[in-house]
């Protein structure tokens, strides 16, 4: 097969999703161990989505405790300004 072959074919299975899959079946069927990375690196992708997910979430929770700390922190600052006022009347 020709560079130029080959390109057509690359062409080709850009266009055709369902030849692609067919390739890609005809190729993994040659190597057993190349299907079973293909399965071991899905399944790798998948709890890695997975653990993504878990980490944004615990992200929100965090910037949400970090915004809860920063109100508290304003009104500890404001106590204190009140009280030193307070105490400068006295």
């Amino acid at each position: 097969m020709s560079p130029v072959d080959i390109q057509e074919l690359v062409r080709h299975l850009e266009g055709h999703p369902d030849d692609r899959g067919l390739l890609r079946k005809c190729l993994l069927a040659d190597d057993p161990g190349a299907s079973d990375g293909f399965q071991r690196l899905s399944t790798a992708l998948a709890s890695l989505a997975e653990r993504v997910e878990e980490l944004a979430q615990a992200q929100a929770r965090t910037e949400k405790r970090v915004e809860e700390l920063a109100q508290a922190q304003a009104r500890t600052e404001k106590r204190v300004e009140e009280l030193a006022q307070a105490q400068a009347r006295t």
